[in-house]
């Protein structure tokens, strides 16, 4: 098992810069919650869920999903569906309704049913690709790991030639010249099995293709410092 040693980052563009130092004390009660903690005394409803914690207060539903977050000068309330997704939002007044395909929440909208923006996902679970901000597409921010999404790519072809082989495998194949896994590897696959140490494959910078329509690019190996 390998575990990360060091990581290194090119800027503090999305680092958190909200800390301070210093000290702060904590007791719990006897179902070992935070009574008071920093100075703020902390509550809990029947089930468990943080009631208040001196400035804000919250309220839940049956499923103890947070249904609202409320502080002198700011009440904000959250809704959900018979699936338990979160189809609404009301934060300082401000109402956006968001819509779902499955699980994947794929577009956002205002009270008046205007588009705000829209999301693409790719074939996996929890796989978002690209947003789209405003109802046109030329705002988009990608949002995908090029070396996770290259690795499962990679994955789902061996999952695939390995379920392949072993099906042809129960037959005879006597015209065959050839390896049956050599029939159809992908070669980007067989060089990330086979990649020496510091080389991953990574996605190239996505594009769109004439008529402005997403393509994603087959996988690339390049060399990369390990970490």
């Amino acid at each position: 098992m390998q575990d990360i040693k060091a990581a290194s980052w090119t800027n503090n563009s999305y680092q958190w810069t909200g800390y301070t130092n210093g000290t702060r004390s904590y007791t719990a009660n006897g179902l070992n919650q935070y009574a008071t903690a920093a100075g703020s005394t902390l509550s809990y409803d029947a089930n468990g869920n943080l009631g208040g914690d001196g400035v804000w207060t919250y309220a839940y539903n049956l499923d103890n999903q947070l249904t609202a977050a409320n502080k002198t000068g700011s009440a904000n309330s959250l809704a959900y569906d018979g699936a338990g997704r979160l189809r609404q939002t009301t934060l300082a007044g401000v109402v956006t309704n968001l819509s779902y395909d499955g699980s994947d929440l794929v577009a956002e909208y205002n009270s008046a049913g205007a588009l705000l923006r829209r999301y693409v996902h790719g074939p996996g679970v929890d796989e978002p690709l690209v947003w789209y901000e405003g109802a046109v597409t030329t705002a988009k921010t990608w949002l995908y790991n090029p070396i996770t999404c290259a690795d499962r790519m990679c994955r789902r072809q061996e999952a695939h030639l390995s379920s392949d082989q072993t099906k042809r495998s129960q037959v005879a194949e006597p015209y065959l010249r050839r390896p049956i896994s050599s029939r159809s590897e992908n070669p980007d696959c067989k060089q990330r099995l086979n990649r020496p140490a510091g080389v991953s494959i990574e996605l190239p910078s996505p594009i769109t293709n004439a008529d402005g329509d997403l393509t994603v690019p087959r996988p690339t190996a390049r060399k990369s410092p390990p970490f």
